[in-house]
């Protein structure tokens, strides 16, 4: 048998076959035509799941759908490709938060202002973008030291020992402001002085010539008031 390559479909040939068994063969030709047949197209599907888009043979598909393509096979007929496309799209969200100090986001503390950002794999298998813009405002601590006599008056409360106190407020920025106290407080001493004199009797530089209760009013080593009342007798 005789096999012919390179030949197109759907074409008329024309061929000349003769037999040569041996250098003397004498055979005579013998003409033969033929048409080939026409071409069976080759069909083709692909199925692809794709996140935001999808490149194919050079272009690239942002959207599902079913997209075609023809190629010219080596033997001159169309194979013909069917892409059926899903395109997912990845999901971007914004967070905004303002917090006192720090704020944990998903397992993460943040002491500073900035944004932040995290990936997750969404339910469809994309990327879902998470944008926290976070705003950290800081507490205020001060510290006030104070000495007293017998008792002090602090916002409203009156304090007659020594310790520290603590009170909280709210700063403008709505978190907390923390005041400690340190106080002390020094109490005032009374005392009491019984006297008989003749005539007169002279006291821190006060004469007295009559029977009597007399106070004055000294200060103390720690500053606090020291009270003292005279009780004189004067006799005559």
């Amino acid at each position: 048998p005789v096999q012919l390559t390179g030949l197109m479909p759907n074409t008329n040939y024309s061929v000349r076959l003769r037999n040569i068994c041996s250098a003397s063969d004498t055979s005579v030709w013998t003409n033969t035509d033929f048409t080939t047949l026409g071409c069976q197209t080759i069909t083709n599907t692909l199925t692809e799941t794709a996140c935001n888009s999808f490149t194919w043979d050079g272009t690239t598909y942002t959207t599902s759908g079913e997209y075609t393509k023809t190629y010219t096979l080596a033997n001159g007929c169309d194979s013909v490709v069917t892409l059926n496309l899903t395109v997912n799209n990845s999901r971007t969200n914004t967070l905004t938060e303002t917090a006192c100090d720090s704020f944990t986001w998903d397992g993460t503390t943040y002491t500073t202002t900035g944004n932040y950002v995290k990936t997750y794999t969404a339910a469809n298998g994309c990327d879902s973008v998470v944008t926290l813009n976070l705003t950290v405002n800081n507490s205020v601590t001060n510290t006030l030291t104070e000495v007293a006599c017998d008792s002090f008056i602090w916002a409203g409360t009156t304090y007659t020992t020594t310790g520290n106190y603590v009170k909280t407020y709210m700063a403008a920025n709505g978190c907390d402001s923390t005041v400690t106290l340190h106080l002390t407080v020094n109490n005032s001493v009374t005392n009491a002085i019984t006297e008989t004199a003749c005539n007169s009797y002279t006291w821190a530089g006060t004469t007295y010539t009559t029977s009597g209760e007399y106070v004055k009013t000294f200060t103390a080593a720690n500053g606090c008031d020291s009270t003292v009342t005279l009780n004189l007798t004067i006799n005559t």
